[in-house]
């Protein structure tokens, strides 16, 4: 339970896991209900980036996303973690969903790279993929 006295629901980990190891959907969007942090919608398996970054809500979410690129001709993926948190949202929002994120990613750990994301230009391709290369 994060400070805020937010929780996580235990479906959130049965998604996270069946993306990461079955590749069932292309992404997980997560959201706060109430005192608990809920998976709230599944993208599609192969949903374009820009047709994610196209369909982010005007408030705060988490998401993991399946990130697909190429490097050197080799077609890789990595796991996304994304805190999205727009600078146009409701101040109590923001900060729920800032103070609650541990709450999902101990429930989701490992090998995840974070990215935090206040504008959809936090979220452009070549910058994401430059850091999916990197690995972090």
């Amino acid at each position: 339970m994060a400070m805020t006295g937010v929780s996580c629901d235990n479906d959130c980990l049965a998604k996270y896991e069946a993306l990461k190891t079955k590749s069932t959907c292309q992404g997980i969007e997560f959201s706060i209900e109430g005192s608990t942090i809920i998976a709230s919608k599944e993208y599609p398996k192969g949903t374009e980036w820009a047709e994610f970054v196209k369909s982010l809500p005007s408030d705060a979410r988490y998401y993991v996303w399946d990130f697909k690129f190429d490097d050197e001709g080799v077609s890789k993926s990595k796991l996304l973690f994304i805190t999205w948190n727009p600078d146009s949202g409701k101040v109590k929002t923001k900060m729920l969903y800032a103070g609650s994120k541990d709450a999902l990613k101990k429930k989701i750990e490992g090998g995840l790279i974070e990215v935090q994301a206040n504008d959809v230009d936090d979220l452009e391709h070549s910058l994401i993929e430059g850091r999916a290369k990197k690995g972090f």
